[in-house]
């Protein structure tokens, strides 16, 4: 055989293996979904601006910045929706399409991409990203469940645990990252969870003596009593029934405190003014409508949103006690229910390092700095010291940057890049001599 017929064969088996291969197939196909994805977006910009213009009603002048800004508007939703390129590049469309549609001036949307809300936003990210590389979100929901579960662990005390630990972290943090960080703690909780009726009955028939089995064929005494006249029968019934709901209590605590985290992350967004993105949009949107009006501060809007907040957790707590966590099936939780497995997980988290104390500490030191900017008060706040030129996101940032000097050595230490603390990968820092 030639080398020519020989490569020729050789090839035509390595495409038959391919074709054969199922991971290949699917490859392809979620390549082909995405360049359709792709496609889609601007075609479908491009026919909502053709319909709008066909209208006869919209052929009045400005009609075509309005059509250009709707087709963009469809584009941008296509590509959210359909993920076919990454979200952010996706929000960035507007800074190159809204100047080449003259829409508005690159200048004009450029701003519109950095203000001080954008600023706020950026500096609490940052220092969210550090609480999560010190895990010292992980250090206070874990304390929180150890502090409401107490010695006995009671189910109902330990729910509110699992509403009131979310909530705080959720202050501070998005919602995303609080329950991505809290429900896997919140399911290993769950799968330690046994009822208690079959760990009595594996430990019982392991200790039960073994006897030798025989095989005494079909021979039966008809004097015997049948199960049914001995008990037996409704006694092996009755142990059933109560298994049977010890697991569906088990089960719908289990429910109870995975919803009890779904739903704590966003009471406790609400809270505050950076506890989750939409309440940050609204602060936006006010400065921009009301440019006379005082802004939305900090404290402004935790006057407002914490008291709503308690409420809502109060209440969300007592509707999973009621739905999940009834008084007749608290013993048979509260039986299963092991202050080992929190305590173990928190112990193997150590003593707090310097790291994660100076985390904390401009922690606080922030949320002071918010708490006292601008009061309405007797006393000014320190903003009125800076002749109002100082904002929330002045502060934020300024945490930031302090955090860029942070370094996993003694307090003070000040060796790295800032935007290390802020790279989508974790890697050990080293000190730059």
């Amino acid at each position: 055989m030639s080398k020519v017929a020989l490569l020729a064969a050789t090839g035509r088996h390595q495409n038959a293996e391919e074709n054969d291969n199922p991971s290949n197939n699917e490859t392809a196909n979620a390549w082909y979904i995405q360049d359709f994805s792709i496609a889609a977006g601007p075609i479908a910009g491009l026919l909502t601006k053709f319909i709008f213009l066909a209208d006869q009603e919209h052929t009045q002048a400005g009609s075509q910045k309005l059509a250009s800004m709707f087709a963009i508007l469809i584009w941008i939703c296509v590509w959210w929706m359909t993920e076919a390129v990454p979200v952010a590049i996706t929000a960035l469309l507007p800074l190159f399409l809204f100047p080449l549609l003259q829409i508005s001036t690159a200048n004009e949307v450029a701003k519109a991409y950095m203000n001080d809300t954008i600023s706020l936003f950026i500096g609490s990210f940052i220092l969210a990203l550090a609480v999560q590389k010190y895990n010292c979100h992980k250090r206070l929901a874990l304390k929180t469940l150890l502090v409401f579960g107490g010695e006995k662990m009671d189910p109902r005390f330990l729910l509110l645990g699992f509403c009131a630990g979310p909530a705080f972290v959720s202050m501070f943090m998005s919602n995303t990252a609080t329950a991505v960080m809290m429900i896997p703690m919140a399911i290993g909780i769950v799968h330690k969870v046994q009822n208690p009726l079959m760990v009595e009955q594996s430990s019982a028939s392991a200790d039960a003596p073994k006897f030798p089995v025989q095989d005494y064929g079909t021979r039966l005494d008809p004097e015997s009593p049948s199960d049914e006249e001995s008990g037996y029968g409704m006694e092996q019934s009755c142990e059933t029934s109560a298994q049977a709901m010890g697991d569906k209590a088990l089960r719908e605590y289990s429910k109870g405190v995975v919803l009890a985290v779904a739903y704590a992350v966003g009471v406790g967004g609400m809270a505050t003014l950076t506890g989750t993105g939409p309440n940050l949009v609204f602060s936006g949107i006010f400065r921009s409508l009301f440019p006379d009006a005082q802004p939305v501060t900090y404290t402004q809007w935790l006057k407002f949103g914490l008291p709503l907040g308690f409420i809502f957790l109060v209440l969300l707590w007592i509707m999973l006690c009621v739905m999940f966590c009834p008084s007749k099936v608290v013993p048979i939780v509260s039986a299963s229910l092991s202050r080992s497995v929190i305590q173990k997980e928190y112990i193997s988290l150590g003593a707090m390092d310097s790291a994660e104390k100076t985390v904390v500490s401009l922690f606080m030191v922030l949320a002071f700095m918010w708490m006292t900017r601008a009061t309405n008060g007797v006393v000014p706040g320190w903003g009125s010291y800076f002749n109002a030129y100082a904002d929330d996101g002045t502060v934020s940032q300024a945490e930031a940057d302090d955090l860029g000097r942070l370094q996993e050595a003694p307090l003070g230490y000040c060796s790295c890049a800032w935007w290390r603390i802020c790279s989508s990968r974790w890697r050990p820092r080293e000190r730059l001599v």
